[in-house]
């Protein structure tokens, strides 16, 4: 692989975009509110890693478990694997999906 390639380029370092903003504990039980700055849903509801960049750290590697639209609001609740308390899910509001 060459220098250039993405795969060579530490994360903290990559142009990732930011496709959402953690807003709010959502309930007891760690999950998320998410209000999302994509049109493309599936970046909240479909499980896999994700990224999250909190007060200007460098890009934290995540595992999505779930996520749902929340109905009559242009948010949704995810749930983060290791997120299992409202004070955990707390602590990371103000924080960048990306």
């Amino acid at each position: 692989m060459s220098a250039s390639d993405p795969q060579d380029v530490p994360p903290s370092e990559l142009q990732l975009l930011q496709v959402g903003r953690l807003v709010a504990a959502q309930g007891l039980n760690g999950e998320v509110r998410v209000l999302p700055l994509s049109d493309f849903p599936e970046r909240f509801t479909r499980p896999g890693p994700r990224w999250l960049r909190v007060r200007g750290e460098p890009p934290l590697a995540v595992e999505l478990i779930a996520g749902r639209p929340l109905p009559g609001k242009n948010l949704y609740a995810v749930r983060l694997a290791g997120i299992e308390s409202r004070l955990a899910a707390e602590a990371l509001v103000g924080a960048h999906f990306l």
